[in-house]
């Protein structure tokens, strides 16, 4: 499996959350969600499950791989640009995990996961300031999360009475 490369942080305790899905898939990653048919190639178009299988099994070459496979067929995509960067990470390629995190957040700037790991390794790397600002933002994000589960769970439960 791919862990966090790095003993967490103290004042990281607080901001841990599971991660929020994603509001509603793009067409695009639709596209990739599912088992399309063969690439260019011939070999079956991957999906970001099969890729994130490959990592956590340890065969970070192959879910590369995978990975750029799928963003060329689907584009750009916040969750395989972090997947990308906890491969990254987990070898130790820490300025390359940073740049895939920052992907991610360009594409979806709420994306706790990514938030939180590029807070850890900004925090590793002496920049405690901008680490602690993200992680402020991973709080508000994960807040809106919360907020977001419980109202759906008031909504539910009226529709059920």
């Amino acid at each position: 499996r791919v862990a966090a490369p790095r003993a967490t942080p103290a004042w990281f305790a607080d901001t841990a959350r599971p991660i929020a899905p994603a509001a509603a898939p793009s067409r695009h990653a639709e596209a990739g969600m599912a088992e399309a048919g063969p690439d260019a190639s011939g070999a079956a178009a991957p999906t970001l499950e099969h890729a994130q299988a490959l990592a956590n099994a340890g065969a970070f070459d192959e879910a590369e791989r995978a990975l750029e496979r799928f963003i060329a067929q689907a584009g750009p995509h916040a969750d395989a640009y972090c997947l990308h960067g906890l491969i990254a990470d987990a070898r130790g390629r820490t300025a390359e995990a940073s740049d895939f995190y920052r992907k991610a957040l360009y594409l979806r700037p709420t994306h706790h996961e990514a938030l939180t790991h590029l807070a850890t390794l900004l925090d590793a790397g002496g920049d405690g300031a901008r680490a602690q600002w993200l992680l402020e933002r991973a709080r508000r994000t994960a807040g809106e999360f919360d907020a977001g589960v419980a109202q759906h769970t008031r909504l539910h439960d009226t529709r059920t009475r």
